[in-house]
């Protein structure tokens, strides 16, 4: 007799969902989102280690409150919307941690792909649907940011200067 294990997927409903973030820069906060955004988990009721988490967001929608600032963050000096117009985490492995699990993925910002680990909560797959985008818009930005810039173009005000690590979360 062959068992069958329930997955189900839940795809981010934007209409209740953001894609936000908030960066240290010198002694304040500079907060910010993306509007335009998609992401789904392939659940799996059994086994949620099995499960998968797909991500991306538009470069070009980020939106900091700040039109000049938003403009440099689009430019070539940051995500360099024009050539590089989406940003991506796709999960590969999902690991049990205490009452939450560990997602480990690609990121890929700017054309380079990096392995990150996602801290995520579980309660009975709610929590999958809702803070999954929420977490990995925070690290995009926090870990990828910065470091994708060219390091050869001068810091301008109000910004990380381009090639140096931003504060990790």
């Amino acid at each position: 007799m062959a068992t069958t294990t329930a997955t189900r997927t839940y795809k981010i409903d934007k209409a209740h969902s953001e894609a936000i973030f908030q960066v240290r820069h010198l002694v304040t906060k500079v907060r910010g989102r993306f509007t335009d955004f998609e992401g789904a988990i392939e659940y799996n009721d059994a086994a949620p280690e099995a499960s998968t988490v797909n991500f991306s967001a538009k470069t070009a929608s980020i939106d900091t409150a700040e039109a000049d600032r938003d403009k440099h963050l689009r430019s070539a000096d940051f995500f360099d919307v024009e050539k590089y117009p989406e940003l991506t985490f796709r999960s590969k492995k999902i690991s049990k941690r205490g009452d939450g699990y560990d997602v480990t993925g690609d990121l890929t910002i700017h054309g380079v792909t990096k392995e990150v680990t996602l801290p995520v909560a579980h309660s009975n797959g709610s929590v999958w649907r809702t803070c999954f985008a929420l977490v990995v818009a925070a690290l995009i930005v926090l870990r990828s940011l910065a470091p994708a810039a060219s390091a050869a173009a001068a810091p301008r005000p109000g910004l990380a200067a381009p090639g140096r690590a931003l504060p990790q979360p």
